[in-house]
């Protein structure tokens, strides 16, 4: 059913890891927009891959 709605397995896994994140973000009292927004802008800039743990949203840490 999902890859119906998707039009494809690979989109509805796609949308499914997102969904999970953003849900993610709500449970851990992070807002979606704004960890969503943060975390693309330090991805871009090269974030290191060592700590990409740093980014998940139960460690997000939201600078003021």
């Amino acid at each position: 059913m999902s890859a119906w709605f998707a039009r494809h397995d690979k989109g509805a896994e796609g949308w499914a890891m997102i969904a999970s994140l953003l849900e993610t973000c709500k449970l851990h009292a992070v807002g979606p927009l704004a960890w969503t927004t943060d975390v693309l802008a330090k991805l871009v800039i090269r974030w290191p891959v060592s700590r990409i743990d740093k980014l998940m949203p139960w460690a997000y840490v939201k600078h003021a």
